[in-house]
């Protein structure tokens, strides 16, 4: 899971903040008792796998790539 965050952080596509929302969100779970601390990486894989990317190029874009990416990720927790 580290390799591909890593492998997410392209400047010019918008996995970057897929990633860090994903994170956020897994997170926020996992202190909440919804998620184990071992599930947070599966969430995160999971959301950066549905993720299209596209170009990071609009602050507009990058918004929506946030939003849904902590939608996607909350419907994982279940």
């Amino acid at each position: 899971p580290l390799r591909r965050a890593v492998g997410a952080a392209r400047p010019a596509v918008r996995a970057p903040d897929v990633v860090n929302a994903a994170n956020e969100v897994a997170v926020a779970a996992f202190l909440t008792g919804r998620v184990t601390f071992g599930g947070i990486p599966a969430l995160i894989a999971r959301t950066l796998d549905a993720h299209d990317p596209q170009p990071a190029d609009t602050v507009a874009g990058v918004v929506a790539a946030d939003g849904w990416a902590r939608s996607h990720t909350e419907e994982g927790c279940g």
